[in-house]
């Protein structure tokens, strides 16, 4: 499995009464709700919940379909501020670096700091670097699903608010879309982000974890696709 899913208790004749919610998941619905477009169809069977669904969780899961969706807030809710969107639930259980994915949007779209988002990509990479195979493929997976239709599959806190709408009831400080945002412009955006990471993971995998990390190697990468042949000084000198 990809991911691991907390228990779910589909006997509809058993409905465990709701656990405790835990700081911050409240604002999290709340948000969620009032950014995508399937708000009429939300289950949120958050990973600390041990209860079953209710009978109108039953009936709103008929209505969803099997594609994994990302969702990204500004507001950190329950220590979290990027969440898995499945068929079962708003908010899956997912084990992966996507906290940093989000840093790295907001310091390249909503702050526009380049020095920030310079040292969130680093983070990140290092991050990835030092995963085991599978926990990369799941943060891997996770991020192609939301990446899915030019991005169409990830939504943002403030999607809602691109045309103004309800803009009078809000704060823009922790937004990642605005007001005057296109929202489809953000979406590629973070298409372009994420693959500026995936190009340097498969550079890494091309020249470090396959045994081919030679000079020779490194410098046909720097230039095959570019009209810059100094780098090839570099080979022929040291051969």
């Amino acid at each position: 499995l990809l991911f691991s899913a907390p228990s779910y208790h589909l006997n509809p004749s058993k409905f465990s009464s709701r656990t405790t919610t835990m700081a911050g998941l409240e604002k999290l619905e709340e948000i969620i709700k009032d950014n995508v477009s399937n708000s009429e169809s939300c289950v949120f069977l958050h990973p600390t919940d041990t209860r079953g669904y209710s009978e109108a969780e039953l009936l709103a899961l008929t209505h969803r379909d099997f594609e994994t969706r990302l969702f990204i807030t500004g507001t950190q809710c329950a220590g979290d501020c990027a969440f898995l969107r499945n068929h079962h639930t708003d908010n899956a259980q997912h084990y992966s670096n996507l906290n940093y994915v989000r840093d790295y949007l907001k310091a390249f779209h909503v702050t526009k700091n380049w020095t920030c988002a310079k040292t969130v990509l680093t983070t990140l990479l290092t991050l990835c670097f030092q995963l085991s195979p599978s926990r990369y493929y799941t943060l891997a997976t996770s991020l192609a699903s939301g990446l899915s239709k030019n991005g169409e599959n990830t939504d943002f806190e403030g999607s809602n608010l691109a045309d103004g709408t309800g803009w009078e009831k809000k704060s823009h400080i922790n937004l990642m879309v605005n007001r005057n945002d296109d929202v489809g412009l953000v979406r590629r955006k973070f298409c372009y982000l994420m693959d500026v990471i995936f190009k340097r993971m498969e550079i890494k995998k091309f020249l470090i974890d396959d045994d081919r990390s030679n000079i020779f190697r490194l410098v046909h990468c720097e230039t095959k696709y570019s009209k810059r042949k100094k780098p090839l000084l570099v080979p022929l000198f040291s051969f």
